[in-house]
């Protein structure tokens, strides 16, 4: 996303999925979902990352930059330079945000927590992002893609952020 070209664009990583979100011009959206996970042989011996790319439709793509623009996220602090956020929060998945608008790019990080003290303590910032992203996981059925992703994986040894599981059949 170094180089935008496009009006919009929104990269959101995990460990093992990228969604991308792009506005190329009034009219145009495009959207991809992309499944990755490094592969190595039985040897131990790094091979390369597999991955998979699924399209968004338009009307997907566009519902999702409009929920962005209208919870202007793109304007909220990466979440360790959140005001009132000195509360000792787990996170159960890290999250990359790019924000890309015109020239203008953004990097932040976020998590989905593992309990609600966010929600206990009023930092709304946080409850918007956390809201964001359960919602885009659900719409988009992230976690069903990249379990079907990982099932349909030839052998092998996987890693998946910090888990390494291996693949005999």
């Amino acid at each position: 996303m170094e180089n935008l070209d496009a009006i919009q664009g929104i990269r959101i990583w995990s460990n093992s999925q990228v969604v991308e979100l792009y506005k190329k011009d009034e009219n145009i959206y495009l959207g991809c979902i992309i499944n990755f996970i490094a592969h190595y042989n039985f040897e131990n011996e790094y091979v390369d990352y597999v991955y998979e790319e699924s399209k968004l439709s338009s009307k997907q793509t566009k519902k999702l930059l409009n929920q962005i623009n209208f919870e202007e996220l793109r304007y909220l602090n990466a979440s360790n330079n959140i005001e009132d956020n000195n509360l000792k929060i787990e996170g159960l998945y890290n999250y990359i945000i790019e924000f890309g608008y015109k020239n203008e790019i953004k990097r932040y990080s976020y998590w989905l927590s593992t309990n609600n003290e966010y929600e206990v303590h009023g930092v709304l910032k946080i409850n918007n992002i956390h809201n964001f992203l359960i919602k885009t996981i659900s719409k988009l059925k992230l976690i069903e893609k990249f379990n079907k992703f990982r099932n349909q994986l030839p052998k092998g040894i996987y890693v998946n952020g910090k888990m390494v599981f291996y693949k005999t059949f």
